[in-house]
């Protein structure tokens, strides 16, 4: 028999063998033929190794380039087959995770001592059932802690790879955050405007007097009907058995405080022109309340 090492990646990776049945004479031939034959698989252990390391290094290329946070682990069953954690083989260099440490520390380690509230707030389960079962797992607002003791939120996608996982995690906390601060804003434009329209309802007449002799009409029609509210208003009001009062005025601004504004302005003008006669006089008398500062 001849035996002779394949050697591969510069280590020793077996041993080739060659036996007779019968007892023959080894030959230099012969143990040149099996060196070049064991050198040949050596080369092919080569290739095979440096195309494998080509495609993981293309692989890992494509997963450190994604915007998301990649993770691959391994299962780690007992000895009846049971899932106790996983060890964590990779994450690209755009994850941080929240993990303790750096991405690079964390591969290695198992996934409860890199994400130990994991355990508690079941989302070791759920990648333990990804694992088991083959379904896939995603949640578009995870509520999580990162290592700093902060709360945050994220997008969660958990698949099966071979007896482990590839998971992918996003952090949009700070889109989460943008999305509450709309609908607050939202909340509160509706509660103004709900506002300002109640206040003009106080400041604009729902119905107009009916004097003997005097027919008077009126519309409220805004030049702008994205911005149906403002300040502008009229009044009529019958002041004794010959005099109708008829105002139609604008207070500057918007919102509320031009609403408010206005209603006040109306109660001015309503119990001046009670007690003055002349229109002049009215309105120099409520520029005097209206511009005081007190």
């Amino acid at each position: 028999s001849l035996s002779y090492p394949v050697r591969g990646t510069g280590v020793t990776a077996g041993v080739m063998h060659i036996g007779w049945a019968a007892p023959r004479t080894i030959t230099p031939t012969m143990r040149t033929l099996l060196s070049t034959v064991s050198s040949l698989g050596g080369m092919a252990l080569e290739r095979i190794a440096a195309t494998d390391q080509a495609h993981r290094d293309q692989f890992r290329r494509a997963l450190d380039s994604m915007l998301d946070d990649v993770m691959i682990g391994r299962a780690v069953r007992d000895e009846a087959g049971t899932i106790i954690d996983f060890v964590i083989d990779f994450v690209n260099r755009h994850d941080d995770g929240g993990a303790t440490g750096s991405s690079t520390a964390a591969v290695g380690r198992q996934l409860s001592d890199v994400y130990p509230h994991w355990r508690t707030s079941g989302t070791y389960d759920r990648f333990c059932d990804v694992v088991e079962t083959g379904r896939p797992y995603q949640v578009h607002r995870l509520l999580d802690t990162a290592a700093d003791g902060r709360e945050r939120y994220l997008t969660l996608q958990v698949a099966k790879l071979a007896d482990g996982y590839i998971a992918a995690t996003r952090d949009v906390t700070d889109l989460v955050a943008a999305e509450a601060a709309a609908v607050a804003a939202t909340v509160l434009a509706e509660n103004e405007r709900t506002a300002v329209e109640l206040l003009q309802a106080a400041a604009i007449p729902r119905a107009l007097p009916e004097p003997a002799g005097v027919r008077m009409a009126a519309i409220y029609l805004p030049a702008d009907l994205s911005e149906p509210i403002g300040g502008d208003w009229y009044d009529a009001f019958v002041l004794d058995g010959e005099r109708i009062a008829l105002v139609i005025a604008d207070v500057a601004g918007h919102g509320r405080h031009a609403a408010v504004f206005m209603v006040q302005v109306r109660n001015v003008f309503r119990a001046l022109a009670e007690e003055h006669p002349e229109p002049s006089t009215v309105l120099t008398r409520a520029n005097a309340v209206t511009t005081s500062p007190t």
